[in-house]
């Protein structure tokens, strides 16, 4: 900060104060006549700070002035990625499409890239696919061989910011049709009532 006075010439010097001599919401401090962050910012939540800044003098002339400071918006990673399925019934063809995939992200707007990688929860990664926004089947699943699948997707934002998870994908039980058909004895005794 910069004070202007005519007495600076008489060596007038000033203490500066954020309010009326009492901390603001402990977002910011005055060191001196530096103004300095010491809470957290967030632009997604307050995107304009307001302050009040005193300066009082060695005679205690007191000035009073409020100043408005801009949060600027800086891209933040990724919390969450999900489905709205996490189902797909067996016996579907490949290439059917199980979810959407979802983000949660703070930046509104922001678009998304989705690949399948390595870490915990990747087994079956190779079982399915991502289609830009889509996930599908790789595979023709079967409930009585193996019923939940993994798979570890990393979402990544225009930023370049990166969030990974591993989710899990449920087959569903189809009623089978029948394979085949035997008859437990081929013979019969003759004269039989």
């Amino acid at each position: 900060f910069t004070v202007s006075d005519d007495d600076l010439t008489f060596g007038d010097s000033h203490i500066l104060t954020l309010g009326d001599g009492v901390a603001t919401d402990g977002t910011f401090l005055i060191d001196g006549k530096t103004l300095k962050v010491v809470g957290k910012l967030n632009y997604e939540d307050e995107r304009i700070k307001f302050i009040k800044v005193t300066a009082t003098d060695l005679a205690g002339n007191i000035l009073s002035k409020q100043f408005q400071i801009s949060v600027l918006d800086v891209n933040e990673t990724p919390t969450d990625i999900y489905f709205e399925n996490y189902e797909i019934v067996e016996n579907s063809n490949t290439n059917t499409l199980i979810s959407e995939i979802f983000v949660t992200d703070v930046d509104e707007g922001d678009n998304f890239t989705f690949d399948f990688v390595s870490g915990v929860g990747d087994r079956d990664n190779s079982s399915f696919a991502i289609d830009g926004s889509r996930l599908v089947s790789n595979a023709v699943f079967d409930f009585e061989l193996k019923s939940e699948y993994s798979v570890r997707i990393q979402a990544t934002d225009d930023g370049g910011n990166v969030y990974s998870k591993a989710i899990a994908i449920y087959v569903t039980d189809d009623n089978d049709a029948p394979v085949d058909i035997s008859l437990s004895a081929s013979k019969i005794i003759e004269n039989n009532d």
